[in-house]
């Protein structure tokens, strides 16, 4: 899969990964880089950073997995598969709307908020995958739920106005 190779190799880096990415979409705001551009989340910048790196060093190794690597992409298989499937069904109904709104019935043009809408797609596939790719023993449990109460004590700490 996407995670099992790279820089998100050992399961400990996925783990904080997953941690990261959470914790920045329930506490931190939207960048703003220039007013005419949408905002960008930092989430976003990590998923997208990390999955591009991963993919260069797969380009690299000429698309060869070590036999660990192999076992684990065999174990989840199923699961990957129904995301992919779930994934390209949302891409497909995307493209099926902006054809009938931008083509058929002439509302507007396609634009860079329909673009926006399929990052926000891909970016839901890689939280997925990477959720998937993660093997959740006692010890990344009690980290992914100190992690999470320590966002929540967090917002809830710098919400009271």
């Amino acid at each position: 899969m996407i995670w099992n190779h790279g820089i998100t190799t050992k399961n400990e880096t996925r783990v904080f990964m997953l941690v990261v990415t959470i914790l920045s979409a329930i506490i931190l705001p939207p960048i703003s880089l220039h007013a005419a551009l949408p905002k960008i989340r930092l989430e976003e910048l990590l998923l997208f950073s990390v999955f591009g790196l991963n993919m260069l060093f797969l380009i690299i190794n000429k698309f060869r997995f070590t036999a660990e690597q192999k076992s684990e992409i065999s174990r989840q298989k199923k699961q990957f598969k129904i995301i992919g499937i779930i994934f390209a069904l949302f891409v497909v109904s995307y493209v099926i709307s902006n054809i009938y709104g931008v083509y058929i019935r002439g509302a507007g043009y396609y634009g860079l908020r329909d673009v926006m809408e399929l990052v926000t797609y891909f970016k839901y596939f890689l939280v997925l995958t990477l959720t998937i790719s993660i093997d959740v023993g006692p010890e990344e449990f009690d980290f992914l739920k100190k992690a999470l109460l320590a966002g929540v004590v967090f917002l809830l700490v710098f919400s009271w106005g």
